[in-house]
């Protein structure tokens, strides 16, 4: 069902955030059990929760719901935003050796 797929993104992106479950509820403003009561009793956040669990995960709703095409969305965001300090140069360096560890990957 949506639901636990719902439930079960939570957890795997807290876990690549490696924040507990305590700790996201305090900082989004919950109590400090929220989200394991959630889990367990199997309830969906509203919203307006999801939206501020997902700010504070650091990945947009788009990528919360991308269920098969990136598995990693916490990873990759916080990628994209030391990316976001380079300059063009260092950019294209660092596509350089991304395309030269595919292809030794390759072979």
């Amino acid at each position: 069902m949506v639901e636990d797929q719902i439930l079960d993104r939570i957890t795997q992106l807290r876990l690549q955030k490696n924040v507990t479950e305590k700790k996201i509820s305090r900082d989004i403003g919950k109590t400090a059990t929220y989200l394991s009561s959630m889990n367990k009793n199997k309830s969906m956040p509203s919203l307006r929760t999801l939206i501020s669990i997902c700010e504070y995960l650091n990945v947009s709703l788009s990528d919360f719901f991308d269920f098969t095409n990136n598995p990693y969305p916490v990873k990759i965001n916080e990628i994209r935003d030391e990316l976001l300090k380079f300059s063009e140069t260092e950019l294209d360096a660092l596509l350089q050796f991304l395309w030269e560890i595919n292809q030794s990957r390759a072979n």
